[in-house]
């Protein structure tokens, strides 16, 4: 779950990427800031690292890898990668009957009870 502002790295590795690879993310660009590789297992395997763009569309999107050498060659991935919108600030507690050996705490989470589920995990 990446933000929607963007401007974090991602990390990608695979095989046959190519140091000219180029990555797309909902369709939008993601700008390559590193290549390497490693043999594991006898292969060699690439990671890229790009900055994620913004987008003001919440969900899933796709990822798309393509070899910077023979553009016909990529691979798209779908429901690996999704923006999440940050949940929304909750207001301020009400603190009442403070005692030596209690406080009532009243306060309600912001949004709806979707965001909670989708923010917790639960009501």
């Amino acid at each position: 779950d990446c933000p929607l502002k963007g401007n974090v790295n991602i990390t990608l590795q695979g095989l046959n990427f190519g140091r000219e690879a180029q990555v797309y993310i909902g369709g939008k660009s993601c700008p390559v800031i590193d290549y390497f590789y490693n043999p594991i297992d006898g292969q060699r395997v690439e990671t890229l690292i790009c900055k994620l763009p913004a987008t003001n569309i919440p969900g899933p999107s796709i990822v798309k890898v393509q070899n910077g050498i023979l553009p016909g060659l990529y691979q798209e991935l779908t429901s690996v990668f999704k923006y999440r919108q940050a949940p929304p600030v909750p207001k301020k507690p009400i603190v009442t009957n403070i005692g030596a050996t209690r406080v009532d705490l009243i306060w309600e989470p912001p949004g709806t009870v979707f965001d909670h589920m989708s923010v917790t995990g639960y009501k």
